[in-house]
């Protein structure tokens, strides 16, 4: 209660001073947020809000794919790097949800700090499939919605057609689906040479009955 009421009170959806950006930190469940990306001239403020408000409890996930001076932050700075897809491949995505719940897990004051590079929809995808895995939504598209009503985001034009199945396809593997292969037929066999049998070990004689 106490992490919800700070959030409430100082971080959801406010500017923080001293920014030409208007830099924000949005609060998405008590323990979940995104943010926007630290550029050189807001980095500091938002450090400071999170050093002031969480101090080194928080964990962030920097999906940007570009670099900056995590010193900065006193939490833990994870860099995510896909190559330029507009979400984590699912291994890639399945893994960061496993340590995200363990980090969330092992204490009651640690949070998310989930940012991109703009337009939070790599943050916004990540985000909904991972409540929808801790149980805080029924399905990741559902918990899309509210992502995207909190960070200031039309889901149908600012989120991707590829984003959305991605998160289609989480919720089939949390409900068990497992991708099978299609039969394989041989359509032609190359010999060598030829091949050589070993001799039968029984024949069938003709009887006369």
């Amino acid at each position: 209660h106490h992490i919800d009421q700070i959030a409430q009170q100082q971080l959801h959806q406010q500017n923080l001073p001293g920014t030409n950006l208007g830099a924000q930190l949005h609060q998405i469940r008590p323990n979940l947020f995104i943010m926007d990306f630290p550029h050189e001239d807001v980095i500091e403020d938002l450090s400071e809000a999170l050093r002031g408000f969480h101090s080194n409890a928080f964990l962030m996930l920097n999906m940007s794919e570009r670099t900056y001076n995590t010193r900065m932050f006193e939490g833990d700075v994870i860099d995510v790097n896909f190559r330029g897809l507009p979400s984590p491949p699912l291994d890639l995505l399945l893994k960061l949800q496993m340590s995200v719940h363990a980090w969330l897990s092992s204490d009651p004051i640690n949070i998310l700090v989930v940012h991109c590079y703009r337009g939070h929809s790599r943050s916004a995808t990540f985000m909904s499939a991972y409540m929808a895995w801790a149980g805080l939504a029924e399905h990741p598209l559902q918990a899309l919605e509210e992502v995207c009503e909190k960070v200031g985001l039309d889901p149908r034009t600012q989120i991707l057609p590829s984003q959305k199945r991605c998160l289609s396809y989480v919720d089939l593997l949390q409900k068990g689906f497992s991708a099978k292969a299609p039969p394989v037929s041989i359509r032609r066999l190359i010999l060598n040479e030829i091949p050589v049998f070993d001799p039968p070990t029984a024949m069938l004689r003709r009887t006369r009955g």
